[in-house]
């Protein structure tokens, strides 16, 4: 079986390696051949984080579509076309529209709610080549919808979708290292003795009449006190 999984993002963009790259080592263990191919690469990803850069930015969406049109020639030889999220960023969904005139079974798995169409953050004009509408036409082209939870499934079933599943975002526990656990009272006291730092800190930057109550207040008996059941507080919890 051959698989051509179309990602919107590399690894590092969170949606794609949670929804695609991280299953990829079991798919080489079950003998499944696939190809992965992003719209965007690394270099596009961390400069579509920053703001302005727009020529730039042109330059490397020129390039992304040219990738991925050229992925998309030779789509023919695949069982399996998986899109994680559109296919192509913008515009109407003319891709999809060919893979269905094509007959070639699709998946699509989106794992937010893009059909409800945000303002961006660092390129407006993109804003106006976005649609719900074309969201939800891509529910009902594809063979399978994949969903991120529940609720999303149930919109995709009612924008018209042929067959809806729902695929939880999931965490490899292989990669979650349980960290040791921590002693209480030394982190409690370490906590502590921050907080006095600030408040002697404030004491030493404000006026005169502003210090003294601070002054008073750390070296007083009620102070002590009150660090006394912070003690006995602290050593019954870590008990």
């Amino acid at each position: 079986m051959k698989v051509l999984f179309l990602t919107k993002y590399p690894p590092a963009g969170a949606s794609s390696r949670y929804r695609v790259f991280q299953y990829l080592p079991y798919l080489d263990a079950a003998g499944v051949d696939y190809r992965v191919q992003s719209f965007m690469n690394p270099a596009m990803y961390a400069l579509a984080q920053r703001p302005g850069h727009a020529l730039r930015k042109s330059l490397h969406a020129a390039a992304a579509l040219t990738r991925r049109l050229a992925a998309l020639w030779r789509c023919g030889r695949y069982d399996l076309i998986f899109l994680q999220r559109e296919c192509l960023p913008l515009g109407p969904p003319l891709m999809e529209r060919l893979f269905r005139r094509w007959q070639i079974p699709t998946i699509f798995d989106y794992d937010d709610a893009l059909f409800i169409v945000k303002p961006s953050t660092h390129n407006g004009f993109a804003d106006g080549l976005r649609s719900g509408a074309r969201t939800r036409e891509i529910l009902r082209l594809v063979d399978c919808v994949l969903a991120g939870n529940d609720w999303l499934r149930a919109r995709a079933v009612d924008a018209g979708a042929a067959a809806a599943r729902t695929l939880h975002v999931a965490e490899d526990l292989a990669r979650c290292v349980r960290r040791a656990p921590r002693n209480t009272w030394s982190c409690c006291a370490r906590r502590c003795a921050r907080c006095a730092g600030v408040i002697r800190s404030c004491a030493c930057s404000s006026s005169a009449a502003a210090r003294s109550p601070i002054r008073r207040f750390l070296s007083s008996t009620a102070a002590g006190t009150t660090r006394a059941k912070w003690t006995t507080c602290m050593r019954s919890t870590s008990a």
